[in-house]
């Protein structure tokens, strides 16, 4: 079998990897605090998609007991 040859762009970009991820490994792999605010105004969709959830599910669940109720 021939060995295969890798260019030196290659082998620069494996070195360069190599070496952040020592550094990550080093750095006590902790993030950094993000600030609650911040977070709650990237995800304000997310609960208001919660929110329209919740009422469609106590919306249908609410709609099935009255209907149990005229099955009887």
């Amino acid at each position: 079998m021939t060995k295969k040859r890798t260019s030196r762009s290659t082998r620069s970009v494996v070195a360069s990897r190599s070496a952040a991820l020592s550094q990550v490994r080093t750095s006590g792999g902790s993030p950094a605090p993000t600030d609650s605010t911040q977070l709650e105004a990237q995800y304000k969709y997310v609960i208001d998609d919660l929110k329209r959830i919740g009422l469609i599910a106590v919306t249908l669940i609410g709609g099935l007991v009255v209907l149990s109720l005229f099955v009887k």
